[in-house]
C-alpha cells in the first residue's frame, strides 16, 4: 500500500500530493507515538497510563 502510494505522488496533481504527503507525515508520526508507548511501557517500573501521559506530553 505505502509503496503504491509513494509511486503516484510524482503523476499525481498538486492538490493531491499535498494531501498525500500530510497523510504520510501523520502515518509516520502516528507510528512514531506507537513506538514511543511500547518502548516506554518495556522500562521497569513504568505503566502504561505514564506512557500515554509522557506521549501526551510531547
Amino acid at each position: 500500500m505505502k509503496r503504491s502510494i509513494l509511486l503516484l505522488i510524482p503523476y499525481a496533481p498538486l492538490r493531491f500530493q499535498a494531501i498525500s504527503s500530510v497523510i504520510i507525515r501523520r502515518t509516520i508520526s502516528v507510528t512514531a507515538t506507537a513506538k514511543l508507548v511500547s518502548l516506554s511501557s518495556n522500562d521497569a517500573g513504568v505503566g502504561q497510563r505514564n506512557a500515554r501521559a509522557k506521549v501526551l506530553s510531547l
